[in-house]
């Protein structure tokens, strides 16, 4: 049975919470995007379907949650989790805005593109929306059922730009203070300097932190990052 969603923002995805939202996002080269979200989010324009496109860490997921807090009934679905099942799609049928994220990773899976092209139909019944994140182009996703492809064709392409390097000290600041963390400007510089990555690779690399902080008992201050391998990132981050 198709469990009976409330109307409030729901997050399935392994992991904590997203503390993502509009105003800790750094838009630098992202203004239309950002700008047409929050009136997609509040419904201030007539699009239906959204595709928004990017590489990895450009801060795609980070819009898609941020685009849920603002939507009183709306659900976001990671699509990258194996332990996902397609009746999850069934379920987000509930919800007056869907936000799937990494579409790119169900495509070409006949269950999948099944349930997908199912909860188009209903979101068109039920004068809904639907919001998808990919990392490439809908004509590259390889779909197998052209309906869909036409469908995300047709929908409004909003395309995400990878954060500047010289913006990410100031996108991490706010990150931080999001939080609750209290970390000096310099450190966050030392961070950047020294793990000069995209900015989700960032943003676990903070979360470490912030455990290895509370673990530790100490101030997250540059002599202390000193104690951890940043060459290794991979285990830093753990």
């Amino acid at each position: 049975m198709t469990p009976v969603a409330s109307s409030s923002q729901t997050t399935l995805k392994i992991g904590p919470p997203s503390l993502a939202r509009f105003d800790n996002f750094t838009p630098d080269g992202n203004e239309y995007a950002v700008g047409f979200l929050k009136q997609f989010a509040a419904r201030q324009n007539e699009q239906v379907n959204c595709y928004l496109q990017g590489s990895f860490g450009s801060g795609k997921s980070h819009l898609l949650h941020a685009v849920c807090k603002m939507h009183e009934n709306s659900i976001y679905i990671g699509l990258n989790d194996l332990q996902k099942q397609p009746e999850i799609l069934e379920y987000a049928q509930n919800f007056e805005l869907v936000c799937l994220d990494d579409v790119h990773s169900i495509a070409a899976q006949s269950d999948w593109e099944s349930a997908l092209m199912a909860l188009f139909e209903n979101i068109k019944s039920n004068r809904n929306r639907l919001l998808v994140s990919a990392d490439v182009p809908a004509q590259e996703l390889g779909l197998k059922l052209r309906d869909i492809a036409n469908r995300f064709s047709a929908a409004q392409v909003l395309k995400v730009c990878p954060i500047p390097h010289n913006c990410k000290a100031a996108a991490l600041i706010a990150q931080a203070a999001s939080r609750g963390l209290t970390i000096e400007d310099s450190v966050i510089r030392f961070i950047v300097t020294r793990y000069p990555q995209d900015m989700h690779s960032l943003m676990r690399l903070l979360r470490r932190i912030e455990r290895l902080s509370l673990e530790k008992h100490r101030n997250i201050t540059i002599p202390f990052l000193k104690q951890f391998d940043f060459k290794d990132a991979d285990a830093f981050i753990g």
